[in-house]
């Protein structure tokens, strides 16, 4: 059987050409001519999908590329999923609430060690042994950093919580 054999014009209603593009790629051999101004219509569109994917780089659509790429982008967005929910489970802390909780406690911390010497000074006076002097000392110093707690570091990131 053979194959039906069409016109120049009826090629390029086909392809979306011009009949001047259909002759140039008859030419350059990717659509192979049956006789003057014919053309094999089977050969001609093989020719053709042969030349437009010659055309296309080779790793524009390989399957596994696409694949592979579905694949990473799925991974992702269960990634981000997976970090909403422990933040909402408040499992998962961002960093900029950290740095302000420990800068928060640093604070208070400073705040309350150099209180030790103002609220020590009058007592201290009135001490002549060196022992019972360090005792105080390190007794207030305890005090201060006593305050500071696990509950305060959950203060510090959850100021609304605070009561």
């Amino acid at each position: 059987m053979t194959n039906p054999q069409v016109s120049v014009e009826t090629l390029a209603k086909l392809f979306k050409l011009s009949t001047r593009r259909i002759q140039q790629l008859a030419k350059q051999g990717v659509i192979p001519r049956a006789g003057h101004g014919q053309y094999d219509l089977v050969e001609a569109i093989q020719g053709y999908i042969d030349y437009l994917q010659a055309k296309i780089p080779s790793h524009a659509y390989r399957t596994s590329d696409v694949q592979t790429e579905k694949a990473r982008l799925t991974k992702l967005q269960a990634d981000k999923v997976q970090l909403e929910l422990e933040q909402l489970k408040k499992t998962l802390i961002p960093m900029n609430d950290v740095v302000s909780a420990m800068s928060a406690l640093v604070q208070s911390t400073k705040q309350r060690l150099l209180g030790v010497a103002k609220r020590l000074t009058p007592e201290l006076l009135h001490q002549t042994e060196y022992d019972t002097v360090e005792t105080l000392l390190e007794q207030a110093i305890h005090q201060a950093l006593a305050l500071l707690s696990e509950d305060d570091f959950n203060d510090a990131l959850n100021p609304n919580d605070a009561s």
